[in-house]
């Protein structure tokens, strides 16, 4: 697109609020980050109110879920001193296969999802070692492939295992082979997916399954939270 690119380290978020409002550097129109620099820089923003100055039409989500609260609030802090219409676009992606799904600008951008497919395939399986699809609405693991998906891993002598068992489905599944992400989410009507939060992070309570993602999502949407996170602790009643 011969678009220019300014590539440089982060600092904090007073620190690259400083680069967008200083006329000596570049004026980028978006940027793209993990949800931990997002927060960072959103927390600088929010302090600023009308006094920040930026040149931003939209801002990229990738790596982990952002969640819909602070996606909200970036619109609210960046969409009132932009030059024009203001954008967060949630997406989704592992080194294992590059980008997997994003929000696409030109439709519907649905903030509590990380967009549909883009690049590999994308099914909703159980749990392994159970490799069927479920249907559409229900959760389940987040598995990719294409040409974009790794080959897999490479096994060292460290190793007590093959550590591509239980990371890819089962050679004699009807599914075909498919990495699975260690994600848990489900496909909206729309074919947009909805991630719910990791497996190795969901609580077991009383054997109820509580996604600690879902959780957070309901505390930020009061005001007086600013931030939190969720964790399984040890209960002698609900284990």
């Amino acid at each position: 697109s011969q678009a220019q690119i300014v590539c440089a380290s982060f600092n904090g978020g007073a620190d690259f609020l400083q680069r967008l409002s200083d006329p000596a550097h570049p004026t980028p129109t978006w940027y793209s980050a993990v949800p931990t620099m997002h927060e960072a820089i959103l927390l600088q923003a929010e302090a600023r109110g009308s006094a920040l100055q930026h040149s931003l039409e939209m801002m990229r989500n990738c790596s982990a879920a952002l969640l819909p609260p602070v996606s909200q609030r970036f619109i609210d802090a960046f969409g009132t001193t932009a030059p024009g219409p203001f954008a967060v676009i949630p997406t989704y992606a592992m080194t294992e296969s590059f980008p997997i799904c994003s929000n696409p600008p030109h439709l519907e951008v649905k903030l509590a999802t990380v967009g549909p497919a883009l690049g590999p395939s994308i099914e909703i399986l159980k749990c392994h070692p159970d490799d069927s699809a479920v249907e559409r609405g229900v959760e389940g693991e987040v598995c990719v492939t294409g040409e974009c998906v790794t080959a897999g891993y490479l096994i060292r002598e460290h190793m007590a295992s093959d550590p591509n068992i239980e990371t890819y489905s089962l050679p004699s599944s009807t599914i075909g082979r498919m990495l699975r992400t260690g994600d848990k989410g489900y496909l909206d009507g729309d074919g947009y997916l909805q991630l719910v939060g990791r497996f190795k992070e969901i609580i077991n309570c009383g054997g109820e399954k509580i996604s600690p993602l879902e959780l957070e999502d309901q505390l930020l949407s009061v005001t007086a939270v600013q931030t939190c996170v969720c964790f399984a602790a040890p209960a002698e009643l609900y284990g």
